[in-house]
């Protein structure tokens, strides 16, 4: 399985124009975005030209998206949100968390009704990828300053559950992939030249990562 992972479009054209040429250059199974999917420009347009990629897109909410964006989604073929539900593709199952997971600054982060939220955690397994926009506490969550942006919160559930996958991405100046406590981090945050990750998972369980 081939995937592309981006977070932190914006609703920027031009990142969304970096998807396009990326999509054509790579031809990936599916795209998965991290969060802080809108921002900027016309929101209508944004979701109609994601949609024209014509692959499978799974999404989870960032901090600047609104509440809307589930709903959103439903008007389109080609897109569909994860928060909060696991979704298997081709025998692989992504589980999504969004908002931003109780990180400083941002109260919002960890979803008021936490009923779902606990049940998606106790779910998770070895074999799971987790799509969150917040990366964890430590681990390529170095922003403004060299300050750390990332949850606690999450953190503690990769180390109780070890997913072997995490896709977030909301600090645009860490972006990488890393390992911790058996789970591959990939911050696939666009930023201002970059355009996301190709993820290729081999039938062996075997990952290989490359920036854009």
């Amino acid at each position: 399985m081939k995937i592309y992972a981006v977070a932190d479009i914006h609703g920027r054209k031009s990142r969304l124009e970096r998807m396009r040429s990326a999509v054509a250059a790579t031809r990936p199974d599916l795209v998965v975005m991290a969060g802080d999917i809108t921002g900027f420009g016309n929101q209508d347009d944004l979701f109609a030209g994601l949609d024209s990629l014509s692959i499978p897109i799974l999404a989870v909410a960032g901090n600047t998206d609104n509440a809307n964006l589930e709903k959103e989604f439903a008007k389109y073929q080609n897109m569909l949100s994860i928060q909060l539900r696991k979704e298997v593709i081709d025998g692989v199952s992504f589980i999504g968390l969004g908002g931003t997971l109780s990180v400083p600054f941002l109260e919002k982060l960890r979803p008021k009704d936490n009923s779902g939220l606990d049940t998606r955690v106790e779910e998770l397994g070895d074999k799971d990828i987790l799509v969150t926009h917040t990366p964890p506490w430590g681990i390529l969550d170095r922003g403004f300053a060299s300050l750390h942006g990332g949850s606690k919160w999450l953190r503690e559930v990769l180390e109780r559950r070890h997913p072997r996958l995490l896709i977030c991405g909301h600090i645009h100046e860490d972006r990488g992939a890393a390992a911790v406590e058996g789970t591959t981090v990939v911050n696939c945050s666009m930023g201002r030249k970059g355009a996301g990750a190709l993820i290729e998972i081999k039938k062996d369980g075997v990952m290989k990562i490359a920036f854009l």
